[in-house]
């Protein structure tokens, strides 16, 4: 997974894989 989507999932929801 790129860092750039992580980010993009982050905003919506708090996960941290």
């Amino acid at each position: 997974m790129s860092y750039n989507n992580h980010i993009k999932m982050s905003k919506k929801r708090r996960i941290t894989e």
